[in-house]
């Protein structure tokens, strides 16, 4: 998932973007610590149509997907500022500030998360061998590329982390990529590689069927959401984005895919569908993502006064607080430990934690006015 930048700049479509961030967080959250209730493995009800089973909350089973809304969102707000010349990539130079401000961003907050996970919740002592292996693999990322240790054991959300993290190392080679050739010869090309290492993988892969594995949801898995929220920042910066009506039409069709996606990722988890149809429904939640991103930045009154609502907005800009403290006591949740009446109690501390470490941690150079009470621009 990706954090918020810390600037909001003109021109730059913060406020929606934010809103956007806020209702994947909550789709996060909802899967992650409300699917031992919901999930399609015999805890919902679901229908036969033509004989295969359809759940009518199919959307709330997959929350999960909203992961993949957050590496598109990560893709356009990192690369808008240079798509609108605000930002110059032209020399080591300002690949090195690039990379400053990038590790500024993610990894005061990554570290605090990661220091307190291993102190409390490691299998490992702190005095065994194996325990420094483990902290050198997720300090330096090298989880990302692990098949063994690709969910953390600690915190199996923090893969995404390390999929931004690389993403990041990444960005500015794919920029120049794109100044090169242009934005269509970008996305075509991730889109072309990503699909082919999904494809290689899940072929490969045997098992029950999962969400997400080392060999499909890599960096070079996932760089075609990147790439499509780099595209779309080269759209939005020449003002080809639609607007209107026709952005209004393009958000419900981008809901559809994400429904779409999540009915047939409920068929194959439940094996209807063979594994190896993973690797293209991922493209189908990237043309929801797609979708729907272009029709909140083009969104007419009603959509945009939702998506700009401020409570929203404030979840979406702690989304990065969010996501890494939620799974921190989810083990006591997976394992039973952790019933239905004590799930409010969790989930005010998750937000209370969030809200400090958003405040002192991500940005402390900004008031709690600024953070939580400023409107949205």
């Amino acid at each position: 998932m990706s954090p918020p930048e810390a600037r909001e700049t003109r021109g730059e479509p913060v406020a929606v973007v934010n809103g956007l961030r806020g209702v994947a967080i909550l789709a996060v959250l909802h899967h992650h610590l409300v699917a031992p209730w919901v999930t399609p493995f015999g805890m919902g009800e679901f229908y036969r149509p033509f004989g295969l089973p359809v759940f009518p909350k199919t959307v709330f089973y997959n929350g999960w997907l909203g992961v993949n809304l957050f590496f598109v969102l990560s893709g356009f707000v990192l690369a808008l500022p240079y798509e609108q010349g605000r930002r110059e990539l032209s020399s080591a130079g300002d690949a090195a500030s690039f990379f400053v401000r990038r590790a500024r961003r993610l990894l005061p907050l990554y570290y605090l998360v990661l220091l307190v996970l291993l102190v409390t919740s490691a299998d490992v002592p702190l005095s065994d061998p194996r325990f420094f292996r483990e902290f050198l693999s997720l300090a330096t990322f090298a989880f990302a590329f692990d098949g063994r240790r690709f969910l953390p054991v600690v915190n199996p959300a923090l893969w995404s982390i390390g999929v931004e993290a690389w993403f990041s190392a990444l960005f500015p080679l794919l920029l120049v990529f794109r100044r090169r050739f242009g934005a269509r010869a970008l996305v075509a090309s991730a889109l072309v590689l990503s699909l082919a290492v999904r494809l290689v993988a899940t072929s490969h892969f045997r098992g029950p069927p999962v969400y997400q594995f080392m060999g499909k949801d890599n960096v070079f898995g996932r760089l075609d959401e990147f790439a499509a929220g780099m595209g779309i920042a080269a759209l939005f910066a020449r003002r080809r984005a639609p607007r209107g009506v026709a952005a209004a039409a393009l958000f419900g069709v981008g809901a559809v895919l994400f429904a779409t996606s999540g009915l047939g990722w409920d068929w194959t988890v439940l094996r209807v569908l063979p594994y190896e149809n993973a690797a293209l429904l991922h493209d189908v939640t990237l043309a929801g993502s797609v979708a729907v991103l272009l029709g909140a930045l083009g969104a007419p009154g009603p959509l945009r006064s939702a998506l700009t609502f401020r409570p929203l907005s404030v979840i979406g800009m702690m989304c990065y607080s969010l996501y890494s403290w939620h799974f921190v006591g989810a083990s006591r949740l997976l394992s039973g430990a952790l019933g239905e009446a004590e799930m409010p109690a969790y989930l005010a501390l998750v937000l209370l934690v969030s809200a400090t470490s958003y405040r002192f941690v991500e940005f402390p150079e900004k008031s709690f006015r600024e953070l939580f009470l400023a409107p949205p621009h």
